[in-house]
């Protein structure tokens, strides 16, 4: 999920969805609700922890590798995304079949309103207050909970992921005792993080309810927000110039990691009490 959340178009709920936690992760967050009453041990920590935690040092790790990545083989790197996300859709079509003509609608809904959000162009403007990086960090959380829209799309449609990714090297760099370093950068990527802090504990109780109450058109919705959000993977192969049997390859290998992480996932929830869904 940290890896995904890096990269523009690529979703970490897609991720969430793919190895089978999604509907745990959405639990997890929606019980840090409980801290504001003061019942802390209600919260779900045995999974908020190590999950978190897995997401810090990939941003941490990753963060340089793939922006190397992407700056250097873009369509390689957005092709193997592509078939990730690609088999995810597959596999969440899988848990709403037999398909029912009232799921139409909600699958369309969440295809067009993502296919037209991959499509929208990022604004460019480089003065960047403190507020606007809390409000882009609630925006950007509220996407990265939804499967298919992009957290870090987000960031750059509204004109922060530069710079955010600069602050994150430039921490990573201070901890490392790399050159670059600069501790004033934390203090953006706090007001950022307050934000997504907010939208992970408001939006997450809306789509628990969601999952709850109306599992298999919210499921239908998120199938399309993946299928519509792959216009942005598949543009940037396409812009990138990237010979198509390499591409073709990646998509593959795509494919085929995302078929492993789901037989993961499937392992995982069969191995619990209950938990075969």
């Amino acid at each position: 999920m940290g890896a995904a959340d890096i990269i523009p178009g690529v979703s970490g709920g897609t991720m969430a969805m793919a190895t089978g936690i999604y509907e745990d992760f959405i639990g997890a967050l929606d019980s840090l609700k409980m801290c504001f009453r003061g019942r802390f041990k209600d919260v779900a920590w045995n999974f908020i922890i190590p999950l978190a935690t897995g997401i810090a040092v990939s941003v941490i790790l990753l963060s340089r590798p793939l922006a190397y990545l992407l700056r250097t083989r873009p369509g390689l790197t957005f092709a193997y995304f592509t078939g990730l996300i690609f088999i995810t859709v597959i596999s969440v079509f899988r848990m709403i079949l037999p398909a029912k003509a009232t799921l139409i609608l909600p699958l369309l809904a969440g295809t067009a309103s993502a296919y037209m959000l991959a499509g929208l162009t990022p604004y460019s403007g480089n003065n960047i207050s403190l507020i606007y990086l809390f409000v882009s960090g609630l925006l950007a959380v509220c996407a990265m909970m939804l499967p298919g829209i992009s957290g870090s799309f987000i960031l750059l449609l509204l004109g922060v992921y530069a710079a955010v990714m600069s602050d994150i090297s430039s921490l990573t760099a201070l901890v490392t005792g790399g050159a670059g370093g600069d501790a004033k950068r934390l203090i953006p990527i706090l007001f950022l993080f307050s934000g997504i802090l907010t939208g992970l504990i408001t939006v997450s109780g809306i789509v628990k309810k969601a999952l709850q109450k109306h599992r298999v058109l919210t499921l239908s919705l998120l199938a399309g927000f993946m299928a519509g959000a792959l216009r942005k993977p598949v543009t940037e192969i396409y812009v990138s110039g990237t010979p198509l049997w390499p591409c073709v390859l990646m998509i593959a290998a795509g494919i085929v990691s995302g078929y492993l992480i789901e037989r993961t996932g499937i392992s995982r929830r069969r191995g619990r009490p209950g938990g075969s869904r």
